[in-house]
């Protein structure tokens, strides 16, 4: 009897650390618990969360209604890291913006909107009065995470990361495309 319940206990650690990293646990995906990825009724499954008191919206998008077990298990590992892969991108982003170069994605996308944003809209966003920082840099503060979509059956580019400074305000986003494994792959500006 001893020996049965070590070995059940043996079992059960070993399940609960396949499944800590990253493994899939009867196809529970976190964020998606409530989806059946065995039956996926759609290509396109959306949900938004909550991280660190933000909303964010999460788009899976795949190209066929039968994912495997790998693409299962390397969307898990991706969602059960979102919050430092978040952390690094916004890193990456400051590291862009402060080297102010214009041929640089977040530099770029900070001067064309206050080029482009009238004073009486920029008002809305910043605070212009303010001269204890730039207008750059109040702006660049303002530019949060809106939507993250994730193709888990692309090979190459496995999630793309929707940056604004507000839809109200813009309808350009700074995207960062990246990896499985959330390196980043470009920085670009899109519409």
């Amino acid at each position: 009897m001893k020996n049965t319940l070590q070995f059940l206990i043996l079992l059960i650690f070993i399940g609960c650390s396949k499944y800590s990293e990253g493994q899939t646990k009867n196809n529970s995906i976190k964020y998606f618990e409530e989806t059946n990825f065995k039956n996926i009724k759609e290509e396109y499954i959306q949900k938004q969360v909550n991280i660190k008191n933000q909303k964010i919206d999460i788009d899976l998008s795949f190209d066929n209604l039968k994912p495997n077990e790998t693409e299962l298990t390397n969307l898990n590992q991706f969602l059960t890291q979102l919050e430092k892969i978040l952390l690094s991108n916004e890193n990456r982003m400051k590291i862009d913006f402060k080297k102010s170069d214009i041929n640089d994605s977040v530099s770029e996308y900070i001067s064309h909107h206050l080029q482009e944003i009238s004073e009486k809209e920029l008002s809305k966003i910043i605070d212009i009065n303010d001269k204890s920082k730039s207008n750059e840099e109040k702006l660049f503060e303002k530019l949060k995470i809106r939507r993250i979509g994730i193709y888990p059956q692309d090979k190459f580019q496995f999630a793309v990361f929707d940056y604004t400074i507000g839809t109200d305000y813009t309808q350009y986003l700074l995207c960062i495309k990246t990896d499985s494994k959330g390196k980043i792959l470009e920085m670009t500006i899109e519409s």
